[in-house]
């Protein structure tokens, strides 16, 4: 039994997803409540990238949990996977109540699984505080492409937010999917807060010492429809001259997910293969890139928070984008802008022109932009809208905040 014990559970991700995220939440947890045992439940492979991520605290303490791997394509392994994950958090959730756990956060759920925990907030755990970080909110808006596992998804957590439960709350790291969330009705203004995306920022090289030639525009993360990646490759092809001629070079930081396969051609430089890169591939990739390109529709992210935009901000990557809610806040964040916003993926092709034959005297101007954007998603600047979300539970956090 331990009343100053916290929980952190993610029941599943594997390797080094959402490892970024899970590391410095796991930080900011940490400096809430410097003098309660923090214990992580997640799989062996997910800490092993954890600890890549900064110091672990002295009061954190690891147990391994059992996470089956992703396996694209698969339906009768991603529904073992969901199954696992339901298991995992029952068999927690018994634990925390046996040991009279302060708080359980749960770091990532899946859309049924956030069910679950809904339920048993409100007819079995009742008096057990809970806190559940939102992720993939865009699937609630709907869509004519949406997939049809996608509305059950987004049915599953509509039918999670209808119980009305005391000691549980959300945190969302999108101002938009606060007001998105309450404007709907979903959840009620005490049952929601909103907190920036912490990041562990650590020193990169100066950008200002990237070769200029040949300049790189990069996609950085993971290649998919939703994120309108096909775009990227149909850049790249407006652009084949200048790649022949070696003056610029369009890569994809990331892996590919099968549904891209019309699309890809050769006028993009990537890894073959549908594996992530390891952290240091990844990084090593980011430090030659002198802009990030992002083709997200006007709708696309304005619910959930992009790894791929914080990895260009700790990088200092200069962003390339499409208007949308997500870059008009995130460019409202910092003095000068980091990047240059586009009405339309035409502008967008446009203005690449100009930035090849410019690229000197145009890009220090975006460079000042990464200290505001830095200190704002920092692990200790976000501690302090982290509190919020736990303001009144007194029993928790009474000698601590």
């Amino acid at each position: 039994m331990n009343k100053r014990e916290i929980f952190f559970i993610d029941p599943f991700m594997m390797d080094a997803m959402h490892a970024p995220f899970n590391a410095a939440m796991l930080q900011v947890i940490a400096q809430l409540y410097p003098k309660y045992r923090l214990t992580v439940y997640t799989h062996s492979s997910h800490y092993r990238y954890l600890q890549g991520y900064g110091d672990i605290p002295a009061q954190v303490h690891h147990q391994p949990i059992w996470v089956l791997p992703f396996r694209t394509g698969n339906k009768f392994w991603w529904l073992c996977k969901l199954l696992v994950e339901l298991c995992v958090i029952t068999r927690l959730l018994i634990r925390a109540r046996r040991r009279q756990t302060a708080l359980v956060y749960f770091a990532f759920l899946s859309p049924i699984g956030q069910y679950l925990v809904s339920f048993y907030s409100r007819y079995v755990f009742r008096k057990q505080h809970l806190l559940v970080q939102l992720h993939g909110l865009d699937i609630l808006t709907p869509a004519p492409h949406q997939k049809k596992i996608d509305r059950i998804y987004a049915w599953f957590i509509k039918k999670a937010f209808a119980f009305r439960c005391t000691h549980k709350r959300y945190l969302v790291m999108e101002k938009s999917a606060m007001k998105f969330l309450l404007h709907k009705g979903y959840l009620s203004s005490d049952t929601i807060s909103y907190a920036p995306h912490p990041y562990h920022f650590v020193k990169q090289q100066p950008v200002e010492s990237r070769p200029s030639h040949p300049l790189v525009f990069a996609h950085l993360g993971i290649a998919r429809l939703s994120k309108q990646s096909h775009l990227f490759f149909k850049l790249a092809a407006a652009f084949s001259e200048d790649i022949s001629q070696g003056r610029v070079i369009f890569r994809l930081v990331g892996q590919v997910l099968p549904e891209m396969a019309p699309y890809l051609n050769d006028f993009v430089e990537r890894a073959h293969t549908t594996d992530m890169l390891s952290p240091a591939d990844y990084r090593e990739a980011l430090s030659t890139a002198h802009y990030a390109i992002f083709c997200y529709d006007v709708d696309g992210y304005e619910l959930t928070s992009s790894g791929a935009v914080m990895d260009a901000i700790a990088a200092r990557i200069p962003m390339l984008a499409i208007q949308n809610s997500l870059f008009l806040q995130l460019f409202n964040q910092s003095k000068e802008p980091p990047g240059i916003l586009y009405p339309s993926y035409e502008d967008l092709q446009e203005g690449l022109k100009k930035l090849i034959a410019q690229h000197q005297d145009i890009y220090p101007r975006f460079l000042p932009a990464f200290d505001d954007l830095q200190h704002y998603y920092s692990i200790d600047h976000v501690v302090a809208y982290t509190k919020e979300a736990i303001a009144g539970w007194e029993d928790v956090h009474r000698n601590d905040c």
